[in-house]
Order: C-alpha cells, then structure tokens, then sequence
C-alpha cells in the first residue's frame, strides 16, 4: 500500500483530474478504503435565513479507491500493452437538523432559487440523506475510459406547524473517454447527464389554519394566483452536458478540463385546496467550468504547481401565464422570462510541497474574484455585487517511525487564513449577507492520525468570524461570526 498521506495532500490539479471518470486512473498510486464516523456542528449567523442559522448533523459512510494489480503474465501471452483497472465507490448516510430555517420550505434552496415556497413561520428542519456513487476507469497508455454513477435521496421535514415534506432523487451518470496525443498526454471526451426530482408538500394540523405559504418568483415577489393555505409542489427536470479535457500519463504536467452544463427545472403546481395540476415556472441553466492546472512533482527540492479555475453560471426563469379557469381548466396563454442571473467567479492557486525524510508542508496561496448581477423583470428590480478573497492555506505532515511493511504513521496539522470583501451568497435578496464588508479568521484547521495503514482517526475543526463592522452587525446588533466544530473517527484499509 502507498503513502496514506497521498491522500490528504489537495493538489490544484486533483480538482482538475476528478472531472472526467477516466481521469481518475491515475488519480492515486494505490488502493485505499475509508470507513468514518462524523459529527459536525455548525453556527452561522451570516447567511441568509432562508438557509438557516446552522446545523448540527451525524453522517457515516465509506469511501474506496480501488487499483487492481497488472496481469503481467496476460501481457507476455499476447504481447500486447499492459492495462490498468481502477475501481471507486462511496455509500454515505447522513441524519442532522437545520435552525431557525425561516422563510423557505423547500429542499436545494440555492438550486432552485428563486422558485421556492415560503412562508412567515418556519422553525427547524430535520433531514436525512443517502448517497450512493461508484465508477471504473481502464486503460493503458495508449487510451483509457471510465464511467461513474451518483444517486442522492433526501428528505427533509418538521413535525410542528408548518409541516414540510420534502423528498428528493438527483441521478447522475458520465462517462468518458481519453486517447494518448503525440508525447505524453491524453485528449479526452466525457458526456453526462441525470434526472432531479423533489416533492415539496406544506400541511397544517391545527384546525384553525396557519401563515399563508407563497410560490415565490424572486425579489420577494410571488404567484398571487396559485399560493394556498396547503401547498403542494413538484420539481421536475434533469440536466446534459459535455467535457473535454488535456491531462498527462501521470501527474505530472498539464491537466485542464473544460466544460459545459444545461439544466432545466419546472415547478409544478400539484394539488393543495384547490386540486390543481399545472406548470408554474421553468428554470434554466447554462454553466461553462474551465479549469487548468500545471503540477512539477519532480523537482527535487520544491515540487510546486499552480492552478486557474474559472466559472461561469447564466439563470434564467420563465412565468407560465394561464387564462381565467374554465371547469378548472386554465388555458395557457404565454411564456415569459422575467428572472435574469449572470455569476462568475475566478480563483488562482498556488501549490507549494517542502519535502523532508519525515516531514511534508504543504502551502496554498489563493486569490479569487466574484461578481453577480440579478435582473427581475415585474416587478422590475436589480442587483449587482462583486466580492474578492485573498488567502492561504498551510498543511504539515510528520510521519512518525517512517514505513514498515509498507505502513505508515502520519499527523497531519492544517489551517487556513483568508480575506474577504463584498458579495458571496447567490441570494440576492439576503442584502444582508452579501454586504459585508470583510471577514478574517482561521478555518480548515484538522489534525489526522493515521496510526497504521490499516485504521486511522482524525479530528478537524473550522471556524472563521466576520468583522463587526459590516452592515449586518449595525443592523443586527451582533456579530455573525461564524463556528464550525467537526469530530470524527475512520478507518483505513
């Protein structure tokens, strides 16, 4: 078995590499499998109450990495290239609250903004979720391929007034193929696509009634006509898209990875006091995703890369305008788009490795820009926001006793410092959020004690606190600081 330290060690060009599934053949030396037990507790008085104050979950799961040996003796028979099989595979189970969620009732929040339901009560969200996910690469030097799969259900709900019952399913599947160009690099092909569903249902028990809930169309506006005391709502669509990416045999060298992804979402009025069943609003997205990275692993001193990420999302909604009801018959008379939202962000990275016999430190200064526009149409409102973050994250690896039999002892210390100034909540009604002015602290800070290769149990924790003098402190009297506590045991085999 290799390094476990391989591992933990977030290389630019890893976020690159993990875009396509054939990438990931080279992804890792060896084989490595991770069963973990974590509780986390979050505070976060900065976003939006729409997303809630904090959450406080419990999750376990299992993580492999699969790299099956090379058939040498298949290689000598048929003369022919030596091929290499890697399989992956996740299972994951996580059961956790949100707080003081108010003003929406509905599931992936920032996915569906601005078409959510809402209401002037909410309270605390229970959820649950399941994800499964796995794929296979094969290949040698010549070409390679791989195709992965990713289901997530989830379902979120409160056992007071109001009453959500949000369930979701979001499939996924690539694959993705990869031929060797002259010299040592490989020009691939991916294509993906995938299915999202989410029933978002609102009761009352109490006899009397309770808040009216609203279908909102953004900037806290809302269909007048179809918002019910009892709302029920479906979302339905799926998603297309296509990749090519430039990376080398190893990983050495130049990985980029562009991209392209379409969505298209359609609310569903479905049910409620009224019994109707009719579409209320389609959703789309066009988002562009270029990402590049070189990686110099072979220098003998300092091994160090660099990494440029840029994305881009275009968000634009349509209102379904329906005629007077004839039998509880509503004539569709137009299709208009009245949401409009540009955001893009831009991140340069360095990557940095001093390494010793028994000691790795890693460094990770970065720089990003972020911009967002949002254009409501009726009623006719804007907004625009810009935001910067300057940063650096350091990482420090002992190995302690050095390998024996292939094992290794490691703690590894980690932390990240980082500025930040404007915009950064794609919620532009949460002006509170977006305006604050700057933040500082230290977050990211882990420690992991891998005590052999065969079992290992890490602690990490993150935090960061805004300044108080920003426009959300004046308004709020308090500081929204943020906490994040994260504990955990795993094992790894």
């Amino acid at each position: 078995m290799a390094s476990i330290v391989s591992y933990h060690t977030p290389y630019g060009y890893t976020q690159v590499q993990q875009m396509l599934p054939d990438s990931r053949l080279p992804l890792h030396p060896a084989s490595l499998t991770t069963v973990h037990i974590i509780g986390t507790y979050n505070r976060d008085r900065h976003q939006p109450t729409s997303l809630g104050n904090g959450f406080a979950e419990f999750s376990i799961g299992a993580d492999s990495y699969i790299r099956l040996a090379e058939n040498a003796k298949k290689k000598a028979r048929k003369k022919e290239k030596e091929y290499s099989d890697v399989f992956w595979g996740k299972a994951h189970y996580t059961y956790g609250q949100k707080q003081a969620v108010i003003g929406n009732e509905t599931s992936d929040y920032l996915m569906l903004f601005p078409y959510i339901m809402s209401d002037t009560a909410g309270g605390d969200l229970t959820y649950e979720e399941y994800s499964f996910g796995g794929g296979y690469a094969r290949g040698n030097d010549k070409i390679r391929w791989g195709a992965s799969l990713d289901y997530v259900a989830k379902q979120e709900y409160r056992k007071v007034d109001p009453r959500p019952r949000n369930i979701t399913s979001d499939l996924n599947i690539e694959a993705s193929m990869a031929f060797r160009l002259p010299g040592r690099y490989f020009l691939g092909f991916g294509i993906e696509g995938g299915l999202y569903n989410q029933s978002n249902q609102v009761v009352f028990y109490n006899p009397l009634g309770g808040p009216p809930t609203y279908n909102m169309t953004g900037l806290e506006s809302y269909l007048s006509r179809f918002s019910l005391d009892n709302a029920s709502i479906d979302y339905a669509g799926g998603h297309y898209g296509f990749s090519l990416s430039l990376s080398p045999e190893k990983r050495s060298g130049w990985h980029s990875t562009f991209s392209y992804q379409h969505q298209l979402l359609t609310r569903i009025s479905n049910g409620g006091s009224a019994n109707i069943e009719l579409d209320l609003n389609t959703l789309d997205y066009d988002i562009f995703s270029w990402k590049t990275a070189y990686w110099n692993p072979e220098h003998h001193r300092l091994p160090w890369g660099i990494s440029l990420h840029l994305d881009y999302e275009h968000r634009y909604g349509k209102d379904i305008i329906y005629g007077p009801s004839q039998s509880d018959i509503y004539p569709e008379l137009m299709r208009v788009q009245n949401m409009d939202i540009h955001h893009g962000e831009a991140r340069l990275q360095a990557d940095f490795l001093w390494n010793q016999t028994d000691e790795d430190l890693f460094l990770q200064p970065f720089a990003a820009y972020e911009f967002l526009s949002y254009r409501h149409q009726s009623p006719e409102e804007s907004f625009d926001g810009t935001g910067i973050s300057l940063g650096a994250s350091i990482r420090k690896i002992w190995t302690l006793n050095g390998q024996r039999n292939h094992r290794e002892n490691a703690f590894l210390l980690g932390g990240e410092l980082s500025y930040r100034q404007g915009a950064g909540v794609l919620d532009p009604a949460a002006k509170l959020g977006l305006d604050a002015r700057w933040a500082i602290g230290i977050g990211k800070t882990s420690f992991h004690i891998d005590l052999s290769a065969c079992y290992g149990y890490f602690l990490s924790e993150s935090w960061r606190n805004m300044s108080p003098w920003n426009e959300y402190a004046r308004r709020s009297g308090h500081s929204p600081h943020v906490f994040q506590l994260r504990l955990g045991i795993g094992f790894n085999f």
